[in-house]
């Protein structure tokens, strides 16, 4: 029962952060819509875009662990499949970090 309950908020968690990158993507888009539209206020337009770092920090989770899911496919043995782990493992990390898009 606990671990359909985690399961449960798992994918609850999942939607979410769907959910806000789908807003955060219609805000640039709402943005970019009004920029064009208003042009009389030149270059005073600012974009204030709202920051939702939990989400940035789940969905770069989310990408480094399909990186590693990735990697594992390789195996391992030969000078290849080692080379692409370790770029992955670098690679994974910097998505967690945020370095990488």
């Amino acid at each position: 029962m606990a671990q359909e309950a985690t399961e449960k908020l798992v994918q609850e968690r999942i939607a979410l952060a769907a959910e806000n990158t789908a807003l955060k993507k219609s805000e640039v888009e709402f943005n970019e819509y009004c920029r064009r539209e208003c042009e009389d206020v030149g270059d005073t337009w600012v974009d204030d875009f709202t920051e939702t770092p939990a989400t940035d920090a789940f969905l770069a989770e989310v990408r480094a662990q399909g990186v590693e899911m990735f990697s594992e496919k390789f195996g391992g043995g030969t000078l290849l499949s080692n080379m692409v782990k370790e770029v992955a493992a670098d690679f994974a990390a910097k998505l967690r970090k945020g370095v990488a898009q």
